[in-house]
């Protein structure tokens, strides 16, 4: 019983602080600077993301030869800037990682 009760507390805890801002901000309207505002986070936090997983090696930043990953969102980038398309991206970036690991001893 102790432990339903420490699960419910954790999900109460966990949900009500990211519902209660949809619930409270869903009737209103954002002004139209904040709006514009807030459209550039989801693009900043996704190039944090991917910048990291690009660029860092385990705890430093890896620019050598070796970092495959890097190497691999050169031709990645390249089908994004011709395509637009996210699922050629991503499927750009697989084959390109795999080509590269068979290739790279």
């Amino acid at each position: 019983m102790e432990t339903l009760a420490v699960i419910f507390a954790m999900t109460m805890v966990t949900y009500l602080p990211r519902a209660l801002p949809l619930l409270l901000c869903a009737r209103r309207t954002v002004p139209d600077p904040l709006a514009r505002w807030l459209g550039f986070v989801p693009p900043a936090v996704l190039a944090a993301l991917l910048a990291q997983s690009v660029l860092c090696v385990g705890p430093s930043v890896d620019m050598s030869m070796e970092n495959l990953f890097l190497w691999a969102s050169v031709p990645t980038a390249l089908v994004r800037w011709k395509t637009r398309s996210f699922a050629a991206t991503v499927a750009a970036g697989i084959l390109t990682v795999a080509l590269l690991r068979a290739a790279l001893p």
